[in-house]
């Protein structure tokens, strides 16, 4: 089965996908979201310190994310999240997560807008 539906090639894009949607999740929350980091379907983002523990601001974004369904896997020093979805998510569950993971981000700080400069 594994390599008849090419399961092992379709994770390593689908992982590609995930790391790439949370490197803009950081480009968009760079409040929140210090650093993003992992190999494949594991990857991890860390959260910013802020006026809030990490604690308390980590509880957060996991309630938020569990009201949906989803649950977020705190490291044990309380500093980031680790993601593994099944390696048979794809890529509508995928950005499924990462639409949540936004939603949650934005309740708690508002996301950056970049805007172009103007020409002189």
């Amino acid at each position: 089965i594994l390599k008849r539906e090419r399961l092992v090639e379709r994770a390593a894009a689908d992982g590609r996908v995930l790391r790439a949607g949370l490197e803009e999740l950081q480009a968009r929350h760079p409040g929140v979201i210090m650093d993003v980091r992992g190999l494949g379907m594991f990857q991890a983002f860390q959260v910013r310190p802020g006026r809030e523990s990490a604690e308390r601001r980590n509880g957060r974004i996991a309630a938020g994310a569990l009201r949906h369904g989803i649950r977020l896997l705190p490291t044990s020093d309380q500093r980031a999240f680790l993601f593994s979805p099944p390696f048979t998510a794809g890529r509508t569950r995928i950005g499924r997560l990462l639409n949540i993971l936004d939603g949650e981000l934005r309740r708690i700080a508002p996301p950056v807008v970049r805007t172009a400069g103007r020409p002189s």
